[in-house]
């Protein structure tokens, strides 16, 4: 059987498009598995092809034999390639890029493995020492810890809460308001991880507008903190599922959207403000 004139001979063993087979760095990858197959491992296998073409002239009845065993032998290569890459399996599970092009589903896995140590720095224990004494807007960049203030808040008012449950004292709940569902599951990972207390999670698509009062006293009894956009503590303060003196925290995620119609804004003017002084939650606003 004819050689095909190719200038380099393995490029067909090797998946490699003819034409292009010059420029071809030392290593390569495999498209599929994502497997790196360094320089070295290349030659070897050239020049088991080259022996089995210069064999496959002599005896042409068992070139098809011999194609396959070749095939046969590299997928064997790249599997071990594999086994002892774990390098490229982790970056497939867990990706190294900003938040905003993760998925939900990965944006919880990245949260959920985070350490959860707290080392806060001199600005963000001011910060948590005002909003422990009145109500505040915090306007930080973007990336510079407000979430860490508001896990130092919860903290805080949830210590608070349970030295007013052991003395028979009305329970109440903290909740922290997002403006997207990417951001309610965001958030409650990490609350979740540096509280002691439940965390609950709630969004419009859990069909949360079909719950009953009944359903909604079951979540509040159970958790110590909620997680939800705002449109559900909204609905449920119109609905008298829970009442403004039985929250003793507010938080606002991304205050910014406290404007017009929002949620936010809605929260604020249609309960918060018409709620006696001394019965109002403390409230906090992150605005980055």
């Amino acid at each position: 059987m004819a050689r095909p004139n190719v200038e380099n001979p393995n490029a067909e063993f090797l998946g490699i498009p003819a034409s292009n087979s010059k420029n071809r760095t030392p290593s390569t990858t495999n498209e599929s598995s994502g497997v790196e197959i360094s320089s070295e491992d290349v030659e070897n296998a050239s020049s088991s092809s080259d022996s089995d073409e210069e064999e496959e002239s002599i005896n042409p009845m068992d070139a098809s034999q011999r194609r396959r065993l070749q095939n046969a032998k590299f997928n064997v290569l790249l599997s071990k390639r594999a086994v002892t890459d774990p390098v490229a399996t982790n970056k497939r599970v867990a990706p190294d890029l900003p938040d905003a092009q993760l998925s939900t589903a990965h944006l919880i896995v990245k949260h959920d493995l985070a350490t959860g140590t707290l080392d806060p720095r001199d600005y963000q224990v001011e910060l948590f020492e005002r909003a422990k004494a009145q109500n505040t807007i915090a306007v930080l960049e973007t990336g510079s810890g407000k979430t860490l203030i508001a896990v130092l808040l919860l903290r805080h008012t949830l210590q608070n809460e349970l030295n007013d449950r052991a003395q028979d004292k009305p329970h109440r709940i903290s909740f922290f308001l997002v403006d997207s569902v990417t951001l309610a599951f965001q958030q409650a990972a990490v609350l979740r991880h540096n509280l002691d207390q439940s965390v609950g999670q709630f969004f419009g698509a859990m069909g949360t507008d079909l719950w009953n009062k009944e359903i909604w006293d079951e979540h509040f009894k159970t958790n110590m903190v909620i997680v939800c956009t705002a449109e559900i503590l909204h609905q449920c303060l119109l609905n008298s599922y829970i009442r403004m003196d039985q929250i003793n925290l507010l938080i606002f995620d991304e205050a910014h959207h406290t404007k017009k119609d929002h949620p936010y804004a809605r929260i604020i003017r249609d309960t918060y403000l018409k709620e006696v002084p001394s019965k109002r939650p403390r409230e906090t606003r992150n605005i980055a």
